[in-house]
């Protein structure tokens, strides 16, 4: 709590200056093998998300790739949605190569990269 002191009639103008940088990270585990994957990024938009599931998609080689996240705009652009159908193009859902779920608003407990954030 601020409490300045003066004229009753003056106006107190107090500074406040954030001097952190904000910073962005995608990250992923690995829920089998407990390995974390994580970037830095410019920014959280549909083009740094869409460079981070590519790299996703480059180290599993292969196999298929269930994401889970929270309600972030970017996260279900028209961009993304896009590149996503463009990476399961052909393929039944079943066999989707990259998956992407939504956990419940407001929870990150159920996001497990929380955890590594911490």
């Amino acid at each position: 709590m601020w409490v300045c002191l003066g004229k009753s009639e003056a106006r107190v103008e107090v500074p406040i200056v954030n001097e952190r940088c904000k910073q962005t990270y995608y990250g992923a585990v690995n829920v089998e093998t407990g390995e974390c994957l994580v970037k830095p990024a410019k920014a959280g938009n549909s083009e740094a998300t869409i460079a981070f599931i590519k790299d996703l998609v480059e180290q599993a080689r292969g196999r298929r790739i269930a994401l889970i996240w929270d309600g972030a705009s970017y996260h279900c652009s028209q961009q993304l949605k896009a590149y996503l159908a463009s990476v399961n193009s052909g393929l039944e859902e079943r066999d989707w190569r990259v998956v992407c779920l939504r956990f419940a608003p407001n929870d990150p407990s159920q996001n497990p990269i929380e955890d590594i954030w911490l």
